[in-house]
């Protein structure tokens, strides 16, 4: 009998297991940055090793951005560093499960695609003298 239950136990932790929740960030390349980008996520009690591992390239695109995934379990990491290995990195980002990161900023697909078509605001210096402001394009 003990050896039924245990058994039954054994294959109810695997089955468990193989249906564990996982977590996705996604890292959109709007800075067109070259060679292997990388996920390196960690926590106040464990980190990876630097630079991290090789994130997904994904077939989609964003505002004709290449776009990266990194998956773990649920709840393994707190925060995550998008970076090519030689110098380009995002901040230290909190893992945001589902998100898309664009220069250091957490979206959803939608406003990450919205952010970046939208186009640049233009700034205007005004330079002269008291009386006599003029704009300096």
């Amino acid at each position: 009998m003990m050896k039924k239950i245990f058994t039954f136990f054994a294959a109810l932790a695997c089955t468990v297991s193989m249906f564990a929740a996982t977590e996705t960030v996604y890292f959109v390349n709007a800075q067109n940055w070259t060679g292997t980008i990388n996920a390196y996520a960690w926590t106040s009690a464990s980190n990876a090793q630097w630079p991290g591992v090789p994130a997904t390239k994904e077939a989609e695109k964003i505002a004709g951005c290449d776009v990266y995934s990194y998956t773990a379990p649920a709840g393994t990491y707190a925060n995550v560093i998008f970076n090519n290995g030689s110098g380009a990195q995002t901040a230290d980002l909190v893992w945001t499960a589902g998100k898309y990161v664009v220069n250091n900023e957490w979206y959803t697909q939608e406003e990450a695609e919205a952010a970046l078509n939208n186009p640049s605001v233009i700034t205007y210096v005004l330079v002269g003298v008291a009386g006599d402001w003029t704009t300096g394009i």
